[in-house]
């Protein structure tokens, strides 16, 4: 028989009548146990450690002056910049989790964001600490904020560094106010399960007052919903801020545009690596298996796979466009991750692999649903898959075929030309014989390795197309080439800005120059028309949007989704409305366009 001392106290099945009070017995207990589990011990033996050794040293830089760390020019920033960065990264996911994810209604957030905002004041207080040590002097951090002094002296508002300390003050006041907010209901429940006549006065005291009535958790809802508003544009602002300490530097590699996504970026992506790296051993030693589950994990898993991903995807565009920050080791290293983990996700364990059966999908002179797809080439999906590749960068470039199919080729072969599609496939090759032009022109500067601005845009719109291309495998759709396009009309205008150039300065021969003119003109009138075709496509989709809205209560029925809840048919009311009040153009203009550019 075991010992009543190897009785663990986290591990036993919650107590409690229904499923909320065993979730308050789960979380309440690790406050109520007499002592913590054995392995808090040998962390906070660990932490202890660690913390002697940060302070040893902060007195050793403060001794011997922070050139200890590198700092000296040209290194403005060094080992002190590095922690702030990180620490003020590390913080963001608690916003994240608590506050855009509130926004947003992602309910799962409510098993992991009390925690994840105390860590962000933790990692906030952490960051705090580095500009007061790095300005050499740390008994005298008051001289980074406006205090009034016998001196006259005022801190330097155009110093990157006085723009952190308003950065982290801001975004520590709001954080802290957001963690208490929130912890109000769970201060009073900490209080009326305290056996202690100290801790009930205690936690009275940070509970408010709070008895849980109507009338206060709808106060409660309301403020926590100001707060988090408040607090969602800090995820962006504090750490864009962070990132000009860099980006305002005149160092090359540093002086890029690119630092504030990308920061925020890797910041999202640190933060909730540190939440996944404190919820591991919390579930697995306090028994919170039952409150943080796997698919928690899980989600949280793939948001920091999406923003890793984007990470290197900012990495590779930087090493594109010539930063001469971005190493080429770094950048194999990237890609090679990148490789690997769509290696391990569609070869290793086919996790999220598109089959056949994903969706219907265009192929020669027609579309074909699903299961026709999987009939034809069920057998052998790669030639289907290199069908798709190949057709999507031919839309891009030519706009022939468009979703798969080749629908002007088709109109040519049944003797009946369409003529928008027509524009289009003349507009899209034209300039896409420009860029060629251009790439041939600076074929020899390429081989070389010798790229100004022009050559960056042109090569940029290569590797994205190359990628749009590569994850259209599955099935052909032009908003998955919607991203290279973008990149396309950089392209265009490059090659055209050197033509004008060419024409304009180089020896103007006749032809030569009349056939250089007559390109632009026709591309020019093409485009033109184009753009008038596109505003009549989404007229006639708004005009058909708003039938669909005014016949949606019909729909609905007709699907059995009735009744319908109070809060979706609120939303649908108020969609239905705005659909309905809003007029799509001109009757008369609206159908005249349609019938000229043949709009489906």
């Amino acid at each position: 028989m075991a010992a009543a001392s190897d009785f663990n106290p986290f591990q036993a099945p919650p107590k409690g009548p229904n499923t909320f009070a065993q979730i308050t017995d789960n979380v309440t207990r690790i406050m109520e146990a007499p002592k913590p589990p054995k392995a808090w011990y040998v962390a906070f033996a660990i932490a202890l450690g660690m913390l002697t050794m940060f302070l040893g040293s902060i007195t050793w830089a403060a001794w011997n002056g922070i050139g200890v760390w590198g700092n000296m020019m040209p290194v403005a920033w060094a080992f002190p910049i590095v922690n702030f960065v990180f620490w003020i990264g590390i913080g963001h996911a608690g916003t994240l989790i608590s506050a855009v994810l509130f926004l947003f209604r992602q309910n799962w957030r409510t098993a992991i964001n009390r925690f994840a905002e105390a860590m962000t004041i933790f990692a906030v207080m952490c960051a705090g600490i580095f500009p007061g040590v790095h300005i050499g002097r740390p008994w005298l951090p008051y001289y980074m904020m406006p205090i009034p002094n016998q001196m006259g002296m005022w801190p330097q508002y155009r110093s990157p560094l006085e723009w952190d300390i308003f950065a982290v003050s801001t975004y520590a006041t709001v954080s802290i106010l957001f963690w208490y907010m929130g912890m109000i209901p769970d201060f009073a429940t900490f209080r009326d399960k305290s056996t202690s006549t100290a801790k009930r006065i205690a936690y009275g005291i940070v509970a408010m007052g709070w008895r849980g009535s109507s009338r206060q958790w709808h106060r409660y809802e309301r403020a926590y919903l100001i707060l988090a508003a408040l607090a969602t544009p800090l995820v962006l602002s504090v750490h864009s801020v962070v990132s000009f300490d860099f980006a305002t530097a005149q160092l090359p590699g540093w002086h890029a545009t690119i630092f504030p996504p990308y920061f925020v970026a890797g910041a999202i992506f640190g933060g909730f690596a540190m939440v996944v790296v404190l919820a591991v051993p919390a579930r697995q030693f306090f028994g919170l298996k039952r409150i943080i589950t796997i698919r928690h994990l899980e989600l949280m898993n793939k948001i920091m796979i999406a923003t890793g991903l984007l990470v290197g995807g900012i990495f590779i565009v930087g090493y594109l466009l010539g930063l001469r920050g971005v190493s080429g080791r770094g950048l194999i290293v990237v890609l090679g991750l990148i490789a690997l983990y769509f290696v391990l996700r569609f070869v290793v364990f086919r996790v999220g692999m598109p089959t056949l059966l994903a969706r219907d999908a265009g192929f020669g002179f027609h579309r074909y649903d699903a299961a026709d797809i999987d009939r034809m080439f069920g057998g052998g999906a790669a030639g289907f898959y290199s069908y798709n590749v190949l057709v999507s960068v031919m839309g891009l470039l030519f706009a022939e075929p468009r979703d798969g199919v080749f629908a002007l080729t088709r109109s040519v072969v049944q003797g009946s030309p369409s003529l928008p599609l027509l524009i289009g496939c003349v507009s899209s090759t034209l300039a896409t014989a420009l860029m060629a032009r251009f790439a041939w022109v600076r074929r020899h500067a390429w081989r070389r390795w010798q790229l100004d601005r022009r050559d960056q845009l042109v090569l940029l719109f290569v590797g994205v197309a190359a990628g749009n291309a590569a994850i259209s495998y599955a099935y052909t759709k032009d908003t998955i080439m919607s991203p290279a396009g973008f990149l396309y009309a950089a392209a265009v205008f490059v090659a055209c800005r050197d033509l004008v150039e060419r024409l304009t300065t180089g020896e103007r021969r006749r032809l030569v120059h009349a056939a250089g003119v007559a390109v632009l003109l026709v591309l020019s009138v093409t485009w033109s028309i184009r753009m008038v075709g596109l505003h009549a496509a989404l007229t006639h989709t708004a005009y058909h949007v708003r039938e669909e809205w005014a016949h949606v209560d019909e729909t609905i029925a007709r699907m059995g989704y009735v009744p319908v809840p109070p809060d979706v048919a609120a939303v649908k009311r108020q969609l239905q409305g705005d659909a309905i009040v809003v007029h799509p153009g001109m009757p008369e203009l609206r159908e005249g366009l349609v019938v000229l550019f043949e709009v489906d």
